[in-house]
């Protein structure tokens, strides 16, 4: 078997574990770079196999300014899907001149306008352990550790996260006519650089260091997945008659406590809940945050009684109130 073969065979075998997509379903991919390409090919070949009512191609201007070369990028991506047989789509992003643009976004809301179940994007191995090094990197320890999952509430889905971006390449490699694109996207990101400056440096003294930190990446997401579950539980214990939820307190702190305050706060508040007031609210009921009195969490009031020994919530949204910052009771 050719090595586009062998990759195409665990791309594929990958998906099919992973229940990526069912049946019938449509499918959006995301078209950028060399390796969106493949997933492109890839899906495209597989199509019938997978049984797929549709595989479609899309990119996003990834510029809102006029005088950019965006638009020619788009429509040098729609003429290489084209030739596949395939639906290209180009998205012009609304907003000002200079205004950011978020891709995956974009790509979502058209897929949910034209009727796509998934959003394919082609992420590859690499993109996942960097993911991770810039995530352990944030400050926020292994709570702010996940990588990139195979797939998303929102649809998304990632077919190529166990292959190397050679591989992916590899795949786009065999689409009639010219080659496909590079990215072309200069802005600089911590991505960008530890893409740039550490990656390469790593690789050299651990050939395998981007397939460890995707391991570390996908064995953190099992630990949340199972503290999700278990701070679900312990909400629901919690919960009393008045509205007030009691929480135990977690010396430890860590992704348990993270979990809970994450499904304390959704709970009470019954809205998006922020990472900054997750890390708030873990810190009080880990002991690191503590103050005497009643403090304010994205519009929760906390109480912390005299014992230590747990926590009281109870919500208090009203209009000013949502700040992830502390502040005590005056007087407290």
């Amino acid at each position: 078997m050719s090595a586009a073969g062998d990759a195409r065979a665990r791309a594929l075998a990958f998906t099919v574990r992973q229940r990526l997509v069912r049946p019938g379903e449509r499918v959006l991919v995301g078209v950028r770079h060399g390796a969106s390409f493949g997933l492109l090919n890839f899906l495209g070949s597989v199509r019938e196999h997978l049984g797929l009512a549709e595989v479609a191609g899309a990119a996003v201007e990834s510029s809102t300014d006029e005088h950019s070369d965006a638009a020619e990028a788009v429509a040098d991506a729609g003429r290489l899907v084209r030739k596949l047989g395939l639906t290209f789509h180009g998205i012009r992003p609304a907003g000002p001149p200079g205004a950011p643009v978020y891709a995956v976004r974009e790509l979502v809301a058209l897929a949910r306008e034209q009727g796509f179940h998934r959003v394919a994007l082609g992420h590859t191995l690499a993109d996942d352990g960097l993911t991770v090094l810039r995530e352990l990197l944030s400050g926020r320890g292994l709570v702010g550790v996940s990588g990139l999952a195979p797939r998303r509430r929102d649809g998304v889905i990632r077919p190529l996260l166990r292959l190397s971006p050679a591989e992916a390449y590899g795949l786009a490699a065999e689409m009639p006519g010219q080659r496909a694109p590079d990215d072309v996207d200069t802005r600089r990101s911590l991505l960008a650089e530890l893409a740039e400056r550490v990656m390469p440096r790593m690789r050299a003294i651990a050939p395998s260091a981007e397939a460890s930190l995707a391991r570390l990446g996908r064995e953190i997401r099992a630990m949340k997945r199972v503290g999700r579950e278990d701070a679900r539980q312990r909400v629901t214990v919690g919960a009393q008659t008045d509205g007030t939820l009691v929480l135990p307190t977690f010396p430890d702190g860590g992704i348990l406590a993270a979990e809970v305050a994450k499904a304390a706060l959704a709970y009470l508040t019954h809205r998006p809940v922020r990472d900054a007031d997750v890390d708030c609210l873990a810190g009080i009921l880990a002991g690191h945050k503590r103050r005497q009195g009643i403090t304010l969490v994205a519009g929760v009031m906390v109480t912390l009684p005299p014992n230590g020994s747990s926590v009281h919530l109870k919500g208090m949204i009203r209009e000013g109130i949502g700040r992830a910052d502390i502040r005590p009771r005056p007087g407290g």
